[in-house]
């Protein structure tokens, strides 16, 4: 479910997911140096169902354990979280060609103007249905966007929605280099 943090992350969050293209730079209108992000997830789907499903697998002795830190594990990944992420001109030239796409996924860029970005993935595979990001320039020094994808597990359908908001903190990115995880 990590890997709906999308483009925006790779953007100004806190990876490297998009597979954009070196001949095709992003578009976006926004300042390079030092972002600010907080991304907001939420899950939707069959929770319970999903939990109880694998709790099945576990032995009776392991259970209570087990369905403890799966809790914990859902919690966390509902987490809202703040990113700091520089953001360079090379970075926004090449078209964050840094990393690939997820195995069996393609990516196809649905908008590229300087207020909105859209990226589209769509996965052959029967675990994850891809995602599509938006993000919105609402100024050089403000984006706001969301990141809505799905995963299959264990046979449940489990949606994610990422609300993502990001602010421009400065030129410089002083000691970060690519991005840090603040909370």
């Amino acid at each position: 479910m990590a890997r709906y943090a999308g483009f925006m992350v790779a953007l100004l969050g806190a990876g490297a997911l998009s597979q954009l293209w070196a001949d095709q730079p992003v578009n976006l209108n926004v300042e390079p140096g030092l972002w600010e992000v907080n991304t907001k997830p939420t899950l939707s789907g069959d929770l319970q169902a999903m939990l109880d499903q694998q709790l099945q697998q576990v032995p009776a002795e392991r259970r209570e354990q087990m369905r403890s830190m799966m809790q914990t594990m859902l919690a966390g990944a509902v987490q809202p979280r703040t990113f700091k992420k520089c953001v360079t001109r090379a970075t926004l030239s090449k078209g964050f060609a840094e990393s690939q796409g997820s195995q069996g996924c393609k990516q196809t860029l649905a908008s590229n103007s300087a207020s909105d970005l859209e990226v589209r993935e769509s996965c052959s595979n029967s675990e994850q249905n891809g995602f599509v990001e938006h993000i919105h320039a609402v100024s050089r020094h403000e984006v706001s966007g969301t990141v809505d994808g799905a995963e299959r597990v264990q046979g449940q359908e489990i949606k994610v929605h990422t609300a993502i908001t990001g602010k421009w903190v400065g030129a410089d990115c002083g000691s970060v280099k690519d991005f840090e995880l603040e909370h």
